[in-house]
């Protein structure tokens, strides 16, 4: 699918199918994403695909795919069908003016994207007389659960506070100062895998109505497909993931609950010199199983490491998890967290397939060690953790 995509946007863009990079995949109900940007033009261009089995009524433009009986539609960033105000982000006048109508005082210096995922949100980054702030672009649906997640959680997390709503979709926080977690110098992880712990230990107090988005527990077939689909994948390292997949327990739903992040890795984490951590990103949050945040920092972590072969951010993420297993990772909780976080590690290899090329023993092996006993796995894993770079 991606080649023959590469090739119609080769086509309509007058470019090279060379010039024509895949950049991103993401699953969305309505049909996956693929994200490409677009070599050799005046201004980047950034070029959004969304497929489905028939035509598409909303559409910059949209082209039929004969060899797949498939629509196509696509879009240029930014202006994304799911999210309206995206692209008032991006013009400078019309941000300020709905920066001053939060506080007159504003005014706008420099504007930044930091992420975007095609149908779902983008967050940009407002230098402004003021100091620094955030502009999350998300659905109306969404921010609103953000703006009850925020009231449940406000005085009792370190995060940014929401200053204020535009357009019924477009989210203002306050900037959480601290450094990230490849940035921080010299850190004791002993003290990082307490301040987590303790962070996590918080979230016991948080009530709120909304449960927790369980998007990658239940949507597996999604991660599969996008690995399946993409052709710088394998197919022999498809099918042993497949099979993994395969020999994992449904997962039903917990008892009891707790709240969690819904996203908890270390790339949500700011590490202020205080020793207080800050946390961001709370869109999956809700009432949970606390084995999902310990699956997510468990899968993102190693992923960290595997994809960080030879450099700088390989020895923090070993120096990290060689803390991390043994202090928070016990022997009962493992029958539990080890299928979610088989679960996240494939949705990992689904959405950054890239980033597989060279390493699929070691992802291989990985997924095999969450698949054995506590014992076996703490074996395994280390031998991971110090494989020589």
């Amino acid at each position: 699918m991606i080649e023959v995509l590469r090739e119609i946007l080769a086509e309509h863009f007058e470019v090279s199918v060379s010039q024509v990079i895949p950049i991103a995949t993401e699953s969305h109900s309505d049909g996956l994403i693929f994200g490409f940007d677009i070599m050799a033009q005046t201004h980047p261009t950034f070029v959004y695909a969304q497929v489905a089995s028939s035509d598409w009524e909303n559409a910059e433009f949209q082209i039929h795919i004969p060899q797949f009986e498939a629509w196509a539609r696509l879009w240029t960033f930014p202006n994304d069908p799911y999210l309206e105000g995206l692209a008032m982000l991006g013009i400078k006048p019309a941000l300020n003016q709905l920066l001053q109508k939060l506080d007159r005082r504003f005014q706008l210096q420099e504007v930044k994207n930091v992420s975007y995922r095609p149908g779902k949100r983008a967050v940009f980054r407002l230098s402004t007389n003021l100091g620094v702030f955030y502009a999350k672009s998300t659905t109306s649906k969404n921010a609103q659960r953000i703006i009850g997640i925020q009231s449940a959680i406000e005085s009792k997390v370190n995060t940014a506070q929401l200053i204020g709503l535009a357009n019924d979709d477009l989210l203002f926080f306050t900037e959480v100062k601290g450094s990230n977690f490849l940035e921080i110098p010299d850190p004791e992880f002993d003290l990082v895998t307490v301040e987590i712990q303790s962070l996590q230990d918080s979230f016991a107090t948080i009530q709120t109505e909304f449960e927790a988005k369980r998007k990658v527990i239940t949507n597996l077939e999604w991660y599969l497909n996008l690995l399946e689909s993409n052709d710088r994948v394998e197919t022999d390292f498809y099918k042993r993931v497949q099979e993994h997949a395969a020999t994992l327990e449904t997962v039903k739903n917990p008892q009891t609950t707790t709240f969690i992040h819904g996203d908890f890795h270390l790339g949500q984490l700011k590490f202020q010199t205080s020793n207080r951590l800050g946390i961001l990103d709370f869109d999956n949050a809700g009432m949970g199983q606390i084995a999902d945040d310990y699956a997510t920092i468990l899968a993102s972590s190693f992923f960290g490491l595997l994809t960080n072969r030879g450099n700088s951010a390989h020895k923090q993420y070993s120096k990290f998890l060689d803390s991390w297993l043994h202090a928070a990772l016990k022997p009962d909780d493992f029958a539990v967290v080890k299928g979610l976080a088989s679960r996240h590690m494939i949705a990992y290899l689904g959405s950054f397939p890239g980033q597989i090329g060279g390493r699929e023993d070691s992802f291989l092996e990985l997924l095999a060690a969450l698949g054995a006993d506590h014992e076996s796995f703490l074996i395994s894993a280390s031998s991971l953790i110090h494989e020589p770079m």
